[in-house]
């Protein structure tokens, strides 16, 4: 027979571990409520202050003059001159200006809109400008030095995300995204439509796969590859505007093959993935099992005390 004080502490260290297990077990998805939830409220906001927007400019009864105009869209002018130089001078893709926001975007803390992305789960993620190890914790990031989105020729927006951190899937769920699949920016102006068109995995430092394409409006999706990889390649989503998507790329299959560059392969994750997802179940099942048997044992010595 067990006496009350060891009885106690051995209640109180079934307890512990119980509480431990299930914190362990239910950690990844609080982690992921909380940052959708922030993800949510930072989307919300922009969005109201898009329509508030858009409601003072229509209360306005007399038409713009082309100075009026001009003055309210000068920001958009000043990133659509900003893109021209970058097709017609370079990209400078260095680790330093990857992370800056450009001088042409007004919004000191980088955000600029957010990407939908249904077919990854219905993924949506406020979008910022400059991949900072900030702007990456808080959504989806543009790699400065790229074009920033806001559509037209000759611009390929480059935007990154972690293949998952902090238990947050972030872009974890990118190889769900196949050919003729949408993905959508909305900025401050409007929102651009782009279709998946090729997929390729290549090289950490290869900046020329990621490059402007002549005559091209682009977003290409970018993160590390395999999942849990610690980057070894990047996982690189090639995505043309919707009308540019219908006129060039209707021949291409759905299930057309990821393509691979040199040094380089395609080492899927979905079964990795799965197999998380699976012993997260199984995890599950064993902590209610300790529930279960913990509190039988625990029934059986007051009784065993009566």
């Amino acid at each position: 027979m067990v006496t009350g004080g060891k009885g106690m502490i051995r209640r109180f260290l079934y307890t512990v571990i119980i509480v431990i297990g299930i914190g362990i077990f239910f950690y990844p998805d609080i982690s992921t409520w909380l940052f959708n939830k922030q993800a949510q409220t930072t989307i919300h906001n922009f969005q109201d202050q898009q329509e508030d927007l858009s409601e003072n400019t229509d209360l306005e009864k007399e038409p713009k003059t082309e100075t009026e105009s001009a003055e309210n869209m000068e920001e958009k002018l000043r990133i659509v001159k900003y893109n021209k130089s970058l097709f017609e001078n370079g990209e400078e893709l260095t680790n330093t200006v990857m992370k800056e926001i450009p001088d042409v975007v007004d919004n000191p803390d980088g955000l600029f809109g957010y990407i939908d992305i249904p077919a990854m789960n219905n993924l949506s993620l406020p979008l910022y400008i400059g991949a900072s190890d900030e702007h990456m914790g808080k959504g989806a990031a543009l790699l400065g030095g790229t074009s920033i989105p806001v559509g037209g020729q000759n611009t390929n927006a480059v935007i990154a995300g972690h293949r998952g951190w902090r238990s947050v899937p972030y872009f974890k769920y990118i190889e769900l995204l196949k050919i003729g699949d949408i993905v959508k920016i909305t900025n401050p102006w409007e929102t651009l439509t782009y279709k998946v068109e090729k997929i390729k995995i290549i090289q950490p430092d290869d900046d020329q796969s990621i490059g402007i394409q002549e005559g091209k409006d682009m977003v290409t999706l970018i993160t590390c590859h395999p999942y849990r990889s610690n980057g070894k390649y990047r996982y690189a989503v090639y995505c043309v505007r919707d009308d540019m998507y219908q006129e060039d790329s209707s021949d291409i299959e759905k299930d057309t093959p990821v393509i691979f560059t040199e040094n380089t392969e395609y080492l899927s994750s979905e079964d990795d993935i799965r197999l998380e997802n699976r012993l997260r179940k199984i995890a599950s099942v064993l902590i209610i099992g300790m529930v279960i048997f913990t509190i039988c044992i625990q029934k059986r010595r007051k009784e065993n005390e009566k």
